[in-house]
């Protein structure tokens, strides 16, 4: 991809990388199986130290039977296939096990330079069993305290392959472990960059996501601006045109003796402190923002008018609260003005408007007290 995050990306996750996250295990189990069927010897896929990927190909009974069975006879086999399953970049490793004789092998499973795992092979006999042959597997039956006669009848049971054609098949084994691996490796590199790719358009979709949610929000109080309210109003009344809504503006009483008095800071304070009571007392489902300078809006759908009466004695009576900065004191108070709509007021401007007028005649009756604007009753007046 020429990128360097991506390269570093695929650095990181090559370094912990096992052969399962390349291959499934099914399809290694699949290939050594047909490999061992098709040239008649024992397989199994590990791990670089040993530990089995796959479930043995077949095995012969003198070697799963006998030996692994064997405390002695599996640590022997152990030694055998560690020395297999060492790092061998030039070919496959041919030797006789260390336990009973038999030829073996083992090729290197390298992807992109890392060793993880090998593909060991064999089992097999490169000469018919000799007299010698049969005196020294006698002879491992008596070490290790296994059934003579059992012993006996299971090696001359272990195929006989020529040498020749045992190291082509090595070879042969090697070469497809390789040229395995190099595919596996080019499709696991292919799922990296798409995961990758993924990940980061994810990121930027999310980084896009936050940006606009965040030119949606008042910075100091995170409740939604006056543009994103108005927005969200103006649907609300077009999607949803039978319901009863409610449109409420709150502002501080006397804020700018707050700030004259306090400072800016006690200020800020307090609206914070505004927004917090607006957000703990109305329903996730309500609209609330802060629409410039002292001033929030709280729109409810589908609201009673009782609802609405008791939502603003909760705020008046939640901000009523003294604040104190050097020695001055600030009595904080809100005044809100209400204007329940009607099918004739389905905008945001004409409730705006409405709600407006309620809140001039809250301020001008006395402050710390809500309005309700009624159309047909001009301005019914409601003490907080």
């Amino acid at each position: 991809m020429g990128d360097k995050n991506f390269e570093k990306f695929l650095s990181e996750r090559l370094e912990s990388c096992t052969l399962l996250d390349i291959f499934s295990r099914e399809e290694l189990q699949s290939l050594q199986d047909r490999a061992a069927m098709a040239f008649n010897v024992a397989s199994i896929i590990t791990y670089p130290d040993g530990s089995p990927v796959t479930q043995p190909s077949q095995f012969t009974h003198f070697c799963s039977c006998l030996m692994r069975d064997n405390k002695d006879g599996f640590r022997r086999c152990m030694n055998s296939e560690s020395g297999l399953g060492r790092l061998h970049e030039d070919g496959p490793i041919i030797s006789k096990c260390h336990s009973g004789g038999l030829m073996d092998a083992g090729a290197s499973i390298i992807v992109n330079g890392k060793h993880l795992g090998n593909w060991l092979l064999g089992q097999v006999l490169t000469v018919p069993l000799t007299k010698e042959d049969h005196l020294h597997y006698m002879d491992i039956a008596k070490e290790l305290g296994l059934d003579i006669g059992e012993v006996m009848s299971s090696v001359d049971k272990v195929p006989v392959i020529s040498k020749d054609r045992f190291e082509s098949i090595a070879f042969f084994i090697y070469h497809v472990a390789n040229a395995f691996s190099s595919k596996g490796f080019n499709n696991y590199k292919q799922k990296l960059e798409l995961e990758f790719q993924t990940k980061r358009e994810k990121a930027f979709n999310n980084a896009v996501k936050s940006m606009r949610e965040d030119l949606r929000r008042d910075p100091m109080t995170k409740l939604l601006n006056k543009v994103a309210v108005k927005t969200a109003v103006s649907k609300h009344l077009q999607d949803r045109p039978k319901l009863t809504s409610a449109l409420m503006i709150l502002d501080i009483d006397n804020f700018k003796k707050a700030n004259d008095t306090l400072g800016h800071l006690c200020g800020d304070r307090i609206i914070c402190d505004l927004a917090s009571v607006l957000q703990s007392v109305f329903r996730t489902s309500d609209i609330v923002g802060r629409v410039g300078g002292d001033e929030f809006l709280v729109y409810l759908e589908n609201a009673l008018p009782e609802t609405v009466e008791k939502r603003a004695l909760q705020v008046c009576s939640a901000f009523s609260k003294i604040y104190e900065h050097n020695g001055r004191t600030f009595l904080a108070s809100t005044s809100i003005g209400i204007f329940i709509s009607s099918d004739e007021f389905r905008t945001f401007d004409s409730l705006y408007a409405k709600a407006d007028q309620a809140l001039y005649e809250a301020k001008s009756s006395g402050k710390n007290s809500f309005k309700i604007y009624a159309e047909l009753d001009d301005l019914v007046p409601t003490a907080g």
